[in-house]
């Protein structure tokens, strides 16, 4: 008995190693190594996989299908350790970012483990029935059939996004293409074994170059460029420059200009959420607090506008009840109490300075750029210290104009000023009906005498 199993062992040992049928596509072009070596069994429809990629990218991603809509895609990014890989079998339905399915059974096997970043990151991957996840099905008789890949983005500082968890968020791709693959040649009849296809190191059974399409995020930075000029930089600056430029023309052309800047900022802002699963349902606190500033932003804008159409309207009528004389001298300026809606509108612009400050990291610890809140605290720290500098200058400068004209604002010398001012404007009345000439005297019966005229004059 024992003699039977040492001659089986042996014989095992001793058959030779015959490889799978497998079909693989190879990519080498632009620093970029990417190779997909692939099985399909007949009988249970499970796809075995072999996939080389780069290690330098937040993810790396092989899918089944021509397009991302209706595309079953296996994507694979570091653990937090970084000594293994997660992988996330997911779905698309668009150009969007796919969503998990915790339904499809694919899981790593053998020596998964990635690399230091820089060098590839070599996976094998079993699913099972696994033709059937994309749409439409991958045909096992089809001789081209459709397949892609696509590459994250590579982190700020050359880190990357690492994630135990099998629905973590994702980037945008930087490069995605399609291939396609003769499933006749990679198909075989069983596979019970699970053997997984040898890495081939050349093409086999698939096309031989790819449609490569390198992509940038432009919403993205887009959304937070414009957001930030308009928020944190230009409404600071028009408050500044207010203490400087009297005229209520440069504050409606800085307003202007903010408001194209926030409808710009904000419409990126709206399509970029579309594209990742995370911010599709605007339930994030950077979502939520954007609307609030979208919201209070627009309502500012009326509030200024009949702040100074009543302002204008008050000192029109103020003008209109002044007597007009030849001199007229210069009054200060009563004061006034201050208009709400006027004190509002101020009100209403610090709060979305406040809450844009607030909201910039949110923004980009949603965009998973979390690094670049560096900067923006500098930022921030800078904008608050101008204000301060400049607020501080403008209660200086107030208070000197306030010493000047202590005497002039006192009660009783205003009360002067009126009665003599309206002195001179009856002395310049009297004067102007002295100088008039006399009107002419009717004659007596009402009627002027009639004058004969030659015909020769």
């Amino acid at each position: 008995m024992k003699a039977s199993i040492v001659l089986s062992t042996l014989a095992t040992l001793a058959a030779p190693v015959v490889a799978i049928n497998s079909s693989t596509y190879i990519y080498a072009q632009n620093g970029a190594n990417i190779t997909v070596s692939l099985t399909a069994a007949a009988d249970t429809n499970d796809l075995y996989f072999r996939i080389s990629a780069p290690g330098a990218y937040d993810w790396v991603s092989v899918g089944v299908g021509a397009s991302m809509k209706g595309a079953f895609t296996l994507i694979a990014y570091p653990n937090k350790k970084g000594n293994a890989m997660t992988l996330s079998p997911r779905q698309a339905t668009g150009n969007s970012e796919p969503t998990y399915n915790k339904n499809i059974d694919c899981k790593l096997v053998g020596d998964s483990n990635p690399n230091s970043p820089g060098d590839n990151i070599d996976m094998s991957i079993i699913c099972r029935n696994a033709a059937q996840y994309s749409s439409p099905s991958l045909d096992l008789s089809s001789k081209e059939a459709p397949f892609m890949w696509a590459l994250g983005r590579t982190t700020f500082k050359n880190g990357t996004n690492a994630n135990d968890s099998p629905s973590a968020d994702l980037r945008s791709h930087s490069a995605h293409a399609t291939f396609t693959i003769d499933m006749t040649q990679a198909t075989v009849p069983s596979n019970s074994n699970d053997t997984i296809p040898t890495l081939g190191s050349e093409v086999s059974g698939a096309s031989s170059h790819s449609n490569v399409e390198t992509t940038r995020d432009y919403l993205s930075p887009g959304h937070a460029i414009a957001t930030i000029v308009a928020l944190i930089v230009l409404i600071p600056l028009d408050s500044m420059m207010r203490m400087c430029i009297k005229t209520v023309k440069f504050h409606i052309f800085m307003y202007i200009l903010i408001t194209i800047l926030f409808i710009v900022g904000s419409a990126l802002g709206f399509a970029v959420s579309s594209q990742f699963n995370r911010s599709k349902k605007y339930n994030s606190a950077h979502q939520v607090l954007g609307i609030i500033i979208f919201f209070a932003f627009f309502a500012q804008i009326p509030m200024g506008y009949f702040s100074y159409r009543r302002v204008k309207a008050q000192w029109i009528a103020e003008q209109d009840t002044q007597p007009i004389v030849s001199s007229e001298p210069e009054l200060p300026a009563r004061p006034r109490k201050r208009d709400p809606v006027k004190l509002t509108h101020m009100l209403i612009g610090v709060f979305i300075v406040l809450l844009a400050v607030v909201n910039g990291p949110l923004g980009f610890n949603l965009s998973l750029t979390s690094a670049y809140n560096m900067y923006w605290v500098v930022l921030s720290v800078g904008v608050f210290a101008v204000l301060v500098i400049a607020s501080g200058l403008r209660w200086m400068l107030k208070t000197r104009r306030k010493d000047a004209a202590q005497d002039l604002e006192d009660d009783d010398k205003r009360k002067e000023v009126i009665e003599a001012y309206q002195l001179q404007a009856m002395r310049a009345r009297d004067q102007q009906h002295q100088n008039q000439d006399p009107a002419p005297e009717y004659y007596a019966g009402g009627q002027y005498p009639t004058i004969n005229v030659p015909r020769s004059y």
